[in-house]
């Protein structure tokens, strides 16, 4: 433990001479089912993945992504699921067709995926969040229109609605709190609401007549949007305790919060003075606007993690009119596809764009689940729509650190790592690729009475990675 201190105080120092440079990527695409086409929706701080893919006989089926390789999830005998977020024990929740195209939420945890059935009354069901006890917040629908509900405990609860027809579920916390939409009477007006304490409570509005929420954190803060009292405006806010606080805008008559982390920090999009619309980050009281640091008029924050980090997508850059995927982080704001290194390997590698879409989302590791697009010179597409996960290059180097400092070797090979990064911060190529290559020589030459045989594969295919993902040749 104190050389793994030690080594990440130097790294620490060669960091902060180096500020300026923001972490860069390495892509791994996660393919898909045998079809064309997948969707990554949400990712754990593990990497899990979680999403859809085309199969190879043109079905839909979800997936979960891990280990290296897209699990089939199935069907309850139908043709089509979908997955929709995962859990940090990579459990995961959806929708799935039955034998007579009917859809039942599921739970899919430890290779099994269980069909939770419906609400009475129901026949139809999807379930859009679930929290680290493996509660399910989702919709529901049959005899009547849609209905927010919870599943708890191994029963499915009808959540209602403040009297009118249908409600909808967004999000939910550890504490099995449950966030969305509900018509009032008569459908007259719609409202952001929060069951807590097996209670539906209306959150109310900004003075006008329609809110909605969006996002709960672990306190149980609330982000959404709301109409205000001119009617003809609405503003995200942050609901705390009994006040919903009214974010503003950035000058237009628009804002709405998307997402929101433990900080009670929250992002999404608003208006400008001059009717583009910007991505904007809430915190400590004040609206910054990310979406002046890009040089589009159009763009919106889809996620944010707990250190403060944010990515989303910007539109359009070109005349393909692509979505491209940024990311915020130390107060600059990024296209990812200008910060990739060693992407995939030739010749699609100068020919792939990862774009941004409304599920791009960031861990807490700063890992960034988007979707990539293959073209050939010509810019045809020639592979559409795969998930990829974008992992900083500084945690690879971490992950490493923490390997070899765990196998206590000898010090050199830490020194050879950390002098590796060092050059990396510096964006010194050959110095980086030539301290790995020199790292991967020794531990190379290692016999498995100084190192066993699994752990010596697995330094060398990390050490080998950060040579792919920098470039090196």
């Amino acid at each position: 433990m104190t050389k793994l201190l030690l080594v990440l105080i130097a790294l620490s120092a060669y960091a902060s001479a180096n500020a300026a440079e923001l972490p860069r990527y390495q892509a791994l695409d996660l393919g898909t089912l045998g079809g064309r086409n997948s969707f990554g929706m949400a990712i754990n701080e593990a990497g899990q993945v979680t999403g859809h893919s085309d199969t190879s006989n043109g079905q839909i089926h979800a997936f979960l992504y891990s280990g290296g390789r897209m699990i089939d999830l199935g069907t309850f005998g139908g043709p089509h699921s979908v997955g929709w977020d995962i859990n940090e024990a990579g459990q995961v929740t959806g929708s799935a067709t039955t034998a007579n195209t009917l859809g039942h939420v599921f739970l899919y945890a430890n290779g099994n995926m269980a069909n939770l059935g419906e609400v009475p009354g129901g026949c139809c069901s999807t379930g859009i969040a679930i929290n680290e006890s493996g509660q399910i917040a989702g919709d529901a629908s049959g005899s009547f229109d849609n209905h927010a509900f919870l599943y708890k405990n191994g029963v499915m609860s009808d959540l209602g609605t403040f009297g009118g027809s249908s409600s909808q579920a967004f999000a939910i916390n550890d504490a099995g709190e449950v966030v969305g939409q509900a018509y009032a009477a008569n459908d007259a007006s719609r409202r952001a609401f929060v069951y807590r304490d097996g209670a539906l409570m209306d959150l109310g509005t900004l003075g006008g007549n329609t809110s909605g929420a969006s996002d709960i954190n672990e306190s149980g803060q609330i982000a959404g949007i709301s109409q205000t009292g001119d009617s003809s405006s609405f503003h995200a806010f942050l609901h705390t305790g009994a006040t919903m606080l009214d974010l503003g805008t950035l000058g237009g008559n628009f804002s709405g919060a998307g997402a929101l982390n433990n900080a009670g920090e929250v992002v999404g999009s608003s208006n400008t003075t001059d009717g583009a619309t910007h991505a904007f980050l809430f915190s400590q009281g004040l609206m910054v606007d990310l979406g002046a640091m890009l040089d589009e008029n159009f763009s919106i924050a889809t996620d944010i993690n707990n250190v403060g980090q944010v990515t989303g997508y910007v539109c359009c850059s070109d005349a393909f009119l692509s979505s491209d995927a940024f990311v915020y982080s130390d107060g600059e704001v990024l296209n990812v596809n200008d910060h990739i290194a060693g992407l995939f390997p030739p010749p699609a590698r100068p020919n792939v764009r990862i774009e941004g879409t409304g599920s791009t989302k960031i861990n807490d590791r700063g890992q960034i689940l988007a979707l990539a697009n293959f073209y050939n010179v010509q810019r045809t597409v020639i592979k559409r729509n795969h998930a990829v996960v974008l992992t900083p290059i500084s945690l690879l180097y971490e992950l490493l650190i923490d390997k070899v400092a765990g196998a206590d070797l000898n010090e050199s090979l830490l020194n050879k790592v950390s002098e590796s990064f060092s050059h990396y911060s510096a964006d010194r190529k050959p110095g980086t690729c030539s301290k790995l290559r020199t790292f991967i020589q020794q531990v190379e030459l290692l016999q498995v009475t100084s190192l066993p045989a699994a752990l010596k594969r697995e330094l060398l295919a990390s050490a080998r990675a950060i040579r792919q993902a920098v470039g090196c040749s």
